[in-house]
């Protein structure tokens, strides 16, 4: 009986602080509760699991964490700003706990598609496609994110040209540390990094 206790409690807790959330909401307005990204167009399970989590950080808006992983911080937002006006040790303590509701917001969805499609268009993936779509059920809004990278273009061949020969022949000897070479990605980041080895590398000299 008492392990049957201290499961429900807790339950029981969770689930009135998670019903009371919606009370706070307009009709119009639903709670970000979860999100999740679609890759397509990767045969590479592992390759497809490294991009999710590359994309991941580019999401604009997030669900609300939970206190103690259990307990809604936005449910302490709100009930502290019901005791806005009462000064005392609960109302601080629920500020402290507190965290502003993640209001399912269009805008920011639209964003991080569009922060999806920019990353990836860096990397070499140059017919991208990115879309998004919501569902709503009891206030609370579920979104997905789908992403096709399509083929990932690559460097066909490169060719390092200088107007000064003793330029040109210090490239040419360090080319076996080149970053950009036939096969790899035509990726931004990459292309960066080379401009900087060189010159770094001319600097030296």
């Amino acid at each position: 009986m008492r392990v049957c206790k201290s499961i429900l409690f807790p339950a029981l807790a969770v689930l009135l602080t998670s019903c009371q959330t919606s009370r706070f909401l307009t009709q119009e307005e639903a709670l970000l509760s979860s999100y999740r990204i679609k890759v397509s167009g990767i045969s590479s399970d592992e390759a497809n699991s490294r991009l999710k989590d590359q994309l991941h950080p580019l999401v604009k808006q997030k669900p609300n964490k939970n206190f103690l992983l259990l307990f809604p911080r936005e449910w302490y937002y709100w009930k502290a700003k019901e005791r806005k006006n009462k000064d005392s040790w609960l109302t601080k303590r629920f500020e402290k706990m507190g965290e502003a509701p993640a209001i399912l917001d269009s805008n920011a969805c639209k964003a991080t598609a569009t922060n999806f499609k920019n990353f990836l268009y860096n990397m070499g993936y140059f017919t991208v496609t990115t879309s998004y779509g919501v569902k709503v059920r009891n206030k609370r809004a579920r979104v997905s994110y789908h992403v096709h990278t399509g083929p990932r273009y690559t460097i066909e061949s490169i060719d390092y040209l200088a107007e000064d020969s003793t330029i040109q022949e210090i490239i040419n000897r360090e080319r076996s540390s080149a970053l950009l070479y036939p096969g790899a990605p035509l990726d931004y980041g990459l292309f960066q990094s080379e401009k900087a080895r060189l010159s770094e590398l001319l600097f030296n000299h």
